[in-house]
């Protein structure tokens, strides 16, 4: 029985379809944001970019059929860039229907000199791994990174190598895929999944070493995402695997403690969940709640969670301006408050994916306790 961790066979985060989440709400709060902000000479409504939210909205819900109705891709009066970008939403949509083969056609349509290009490069090489064919999508993703006039901005330039690790990884590449892995910098968003990588590979080359001293490394981090929690019972497999069992047991002990004071507080923060404390914001769309690092943005799109930081922002500079009983100031704190509406349950859910995982490292970690115990003892 193998140790089943979760971030090998996903990509990108662990989320929930935010099916509870009303696309036509989330507009008319961008409205009423944009309505705010024109009145105190902040920026005035943009029509374009309140349709494109609904497209976006619709993905991330994953109502594909609403989404392809939301995007004219085929639409003659926008800009070359407005297009590119409709083209990849259009070509998300059509995968979303399982039409592979078109979405493929909409992602071909995006040119070297968008800068959504790289985005669509990617998509199609999730659409190749997706269908098999492996070693077609390592080598589109090793084109993109190499070409210097595509537009790699810092996040995605280390998204492409988060999953170009991973896919190394599936393909038995181990090697290269820790080479890959060790590219993407501390300060990335990606960094912690990149660390679990490293890790997986060292394993599979018998490098124990290195993956005990990444993980123990990840572990001292205080703020918890999944690769930190994750970290405690690969560590603990890892000297497993060496037939280091009494070190093993000790380790699935200390994995099976964190586990457990973990999920004993994510049940108190479920308990209170309509007062859940967002202690940090990161990058706008990552929240940590009591050490529980969160991240919404397979949920949601980065336009949500800038609206929802342009509100708070604009609550500020209203409460600089007009007495906190004036109608604009109860307009812009109601807005604030309608934003974290939207934004607690998606967090709730999630804490309820985590606590689940939690549970299941809980179980793994306590049969794999048992037979590192068994196996230190017929070793002496």
């Amino acid at each position: 029985m193998k140790i089943v961790i979760v971030i090998l066979f996903v990509l990108f985060s662990v989320c929930a379809k935010a099916s509870e989440v009303s696309v036509a709400s989330i507009i008319n709060l961008e409205k009423k944001l944009n309505i705010l902000k024109s009145e105190i000479f902040i920026a005035g409504n943009n029509s374009q970019e309140i349709n494109e939210s609904f497209s976006l909205y619709y993905i991330k819900n994953k109502s594909w059929l609403k989404s392809l109705k939301s995007i004219s891709p085929n639409d003659i009066d926008t800009s070359a860039e407005y297009k590119n970008y409709n083209n990849i939403l259009y070509g998300i949509s059509l995968q979303g229907v399982e039409n592979k083969k078109q979405a493929l056609k909409f992602y071909k349509k995006v040119p070297r000199s968008s800068i959504y290009y790289a985005t669509a490069q990617l998509n199609i090489s999730l659409l190749y791994f997706y269908d098999g064919y492996i070693n077609k999508a390592l080598v589109k993703l090793n084109k993109l990174l190499s070409d210097s006039s595509v537009n790699l901005n810092y996040r995605i330039k280390n998204k492409i190598l988060l999953v170009l690790g991973y896919l190394y990884l599936k393909n038995n590449k181990f090697n290269e895929s820790r080479v890959i892995f060790r590219k993407i910098p501390v300060g990335s968003i990606y960094f912690n999944r990149a660390i679990i990588g490293v890790a997986l590979a060292a394993n599979q080359i018998n490098d124990y070493s290195a993956s005990e001293n990444v993980l123990l490394f990840l572990q001292k981090n205080m703020i918890y995402d999944l690769a930190v929690d994750e970290s405690y019972i690969l560590l603990a497999y890892t000297y497993e695997t060496q037939m280091e069992f009494s070190k093993a047991a000790i380790a699935y002990e200390k994995a099976i403690s964190h586990y457990s004071k973990r999920v004993k507080n994510i049940n108190e923060l479920l308990y209170e969940s309509s007062q859940l404390n967002m202690d940090e914001v990161i990058n706008k769309h990552i929240f940590v709640v009591s050490s529980n690092q969160i991240d919404l943005l397979e949920m949601l799109p980065h336009r949500f969670f800038d609206n929802y930081s342009q509100s708070k922002q604009l609550l500020i500079k209203i409460s600089g301006l007009v007495d906190k009983e004036s109608k604009m100031h109860k307009r812009a704190s109601g807005l604030v408050s309608d934003y974290r509406k939207i934004i607690t349950p998606l967090l709730v859910d999630q804490l309820v994916i985590r606590k689940n995982i939690l549970l299941d490292y809980i179980n793994q970690s306590r049969y794999r306790l048992a037979t590192s115990k068994d196996r230190s003892s017929a070793f002496r």
